[in-house]
């Protein structure tokens, strides 16, 4: 009896809360078709925005990777730069259109505009955005690998929202450039990385980088880094403590990863600095006004303060050693010198 009476009391009890958490307004209705138009909408402003965040990512970064070939000897490959869809709501909006169209490269050369829709590479078919890179991809490492010579034909559609339009070939002469796939990472975090092949640069420093030549030094310091192996170097230290974590585990002893952190931290302070010092050759290889340049990290500071952490120098450190970088470089302009950085084995 007793038990039967706790049950009814139970369920009271619930039936309350459930009918406590109830709305209690009356809010307007939706459409399956107003949502989906709206949808429409977002994914247009969407890329909008991504297409003019990618077409100033590609004219702040063509002269730095096609003016620095002997400092990336051995870190090179093809491009033509051109800049393509990377994810959208594919549903909604083309997925082969060109994003962005570096001025002064062999694809603005050549006459291609952000929002062509690519339709075939070479005589092959694309249908989506992954194609696309594929096929793209592919023709250029013909250059490096096959020893290709002849141009990449593009067939674009130009105007997709006409009513009428008429296929455009474009020939393209692709040219050697330092490696690394450079795009849009759509966050609003405040930060850039490089990954050893590619470099990311988030919507939120884009937007806080009002300067061109402040936007510049920051992808100058990730290529610095992937030229360098300063990623895979660190991936290596982690692979090694990750070893040692084992054996300890193994002997009894939990360590929660302590080596593997230990290894990728190793020498990461010392890794920023070199970028750093790197950044500024690679700028003044591409011709970057460079005075004053070093301030970016006096606006950096007013954002994140002055401090250093576990893996990056203070911002107070990182500006005194690029006013020195852009001195020396100074001297050797007027000396009539390489601008190539110092080595350990040259000192």
């Amino acid at each position: 009896m007793m038990s039967k009476y706790s049950s009814s009391v139970l369920i009271l009890v619930l039936g309350c809360i459930v009918c406590s958490c109830s709305t209690v307004t009356q809010i307007p209705p939706l459409t399956p078709e107003e949502i989906e138009q709206e949808a429409k909408v977002q994914a247009a402003l969407n890329e909008d925005r991504l297409i003019a965040a990618t077409q100033r990512l590609a004219d702040a970064s063509w002269p730095l990777v096609s003016s620095n070939l002997d400092l990336c000897e051995g870190f090179t490959d093809f491009q033509i730069g051109l800049w393509t869809a990377r994810s959208v709501r594919e549903d909604h909006l083309p997925s082969v259109r060109i994003w962005g169209v570096a001025n002064d490269s062999p694809a603005a050369l050549a006459g291609l505009q952000t929002r062509d829709n690519i339709i075939a590479i070479d005589d092959n078919h694309v249908e989506n955005g992954r194609a696309v890179r594929s096929q793209l991809n592919r023709a250029l490492s013909q250059f490096s690998n096959e020893r290709r010579t002849e141009p990449i034909e593009l067939l674009v559609i130009r105007g997709l929202t006409e009513s009428s339009f008429t296929p455009l070939l474009f020939s393209v002469q692709p040219v050697e450039t330092c490696r690394s796939e450079i795009f849009v990472s759509r966050a609003l975090a405040f930060r850039a990385y490089a990954t050893g092949q590619k470099i990311g640069v988030s919507t939120g420093l884009l937007n806080f980088l009002e300067e061109e030549p402040h936007l510049q030094y920051i992808i100058a310091h990730e290529l610095a880094h992937n030229v360098y192996g300063h990623v895979s170097k660190a991936r290596t230290r982690g692979i090694l403590g990750g070893l040692l974590d084992g054996i300890s585990l193994v002997t009894g002893i939990w360590t929660n990863g302590l080596f593997s952190k230990q290894g990728i931290r190793a020498n990461s302070k010392a890794f920023e600095n070199e970028a750093d010092y790197v950044s500024m050759y690679i700028l003044a290889n591409a011709g970057v006004d460079l005075n004053g340049i070093e301030d970016v990290w006096r606006r950096v500071s007013t954002q994140t303060g002055i401090s250093e952490t576990r893996t990056h120098p203070s911002r107070p450190i990182r500006y005194l050693r690029m006013a020195k970088t852009r001195e020396e470089i100074a001297e050797k302009i007027e000396k009539g010198e390489p601008l190539v950085p110092e080595l350990k084995q040259d000192r």
